[in-house]
């Protein structure tokens, strides 16, 4: 299930945390249905969310602090695994927050005017072509032991495509694929350029790309709804192309392109 959130914003400057403030609001939401049954459930661990969201901003301008919009609105996009009821539990307690004034940052503040499902494709196919969204990269991420330090790969690295074909496979095993199915996803980079991101102040490498993925229909299903790549609980999009993003993509928005 994929949700799009419509708010309307009290002046057109929000914090440069702002990923912070929609976060809050959607535990907010949570917390306030069934006496915070789901809020617990989503939000009490660290385990891997079966939903990520992007936030859509009109004609942002980047300052140390804050971003300047070109209008006091903004959308959010809510992308749902479908396999736990999460889209709807999400927009339930997205329509009980409806039309009421929540604290967004400093002298600002949200309110919720549109709630609505919208279409999301299905594949049939074993084959895709994705691309991944303007402003929501790819990030490849190694944890090495040794140092207690991460490695980010894009598409500059001679071993990009193995350490992304890894990350996948690492991700699927975890959301509970089998490993002979893992064993069948092949990636291939049709293009791609290396970006940077900004991170709680660490610059990481990321790659904004269109890629091919070949791999049982189910498999290319659930990554199309549940992201791509390393940090995906949070990914960002916004409608002007930037070269350099002073935000972090935590997950890929992908559109696909049946083979």
């Amino acid at each position: 299930m994929r949700i799009r959130l419509e708010f309307q914003l009290k002046n057109n400057v929000i914090s440069a945390e702002y990923r912070k403030c929609i976060l809050s609001f959607f535990k907010f939401c949570l917390s306030q249905l069934n006496n915070g049954e789901k809020f617990k459930e989503y939000y009490n661990d660290t385990n891997t969310k079966d939903f990520s969201w992007c936030a859509i901003l009109s004609g942002p301008k980047f300052e140390k602090n804050s971003v300047s919009l070109s209008e006091n609105r903004m959308s959010v996009i809510i992308s749902c695994d479908d396999k736990k009821q999460t889209g709807f539990y999400l927009m339930l307690s997205f329509m009980n927050q409806k039309g009421r004034n929540y604290p967004f940052g400093k002298d600002n503040s949200i309110t919720l005017i549109s709630v609505k499902q919208i279409r999301q494709a299905l594949i049939l196919e074993e084959e895709c072509i994705f691309k991944s969204m303007p402003g929501a990269p790819i990030v490849v991420r190694e944890h090495i032991r040794e140092t207690n330090r991460d490695k980010y790969y894009c598409v500059e690295d001679p071993d990009f495509v193995d350490k992304f074909t890894q990350t996948i496979c690492y991700q699927l095993k975890e959301e509970g694929f089998s490993e002979e199915n893992c064993k069948k996803v092949k990636v291939q980079i049709i293009e791609g350029k290396k970006v940077v991101v900004k991170h709680y102040g660490v610059y990481i490498n990321c790659t904004i790309c269109t890629f091919k993925i070949s791999a049982p229909a189910i498999i290319l299903q659930h990554l199309y709804q549940n992201g791509i790549g390393s940090r995906r609980s949070i990914y960002i999009f916004v409608k002007e192309k930037l070269f350099f993003i002073d935000l972090t993509s935590e997950s890929c928005n992908i559109l696909f392109f049946p083979f």
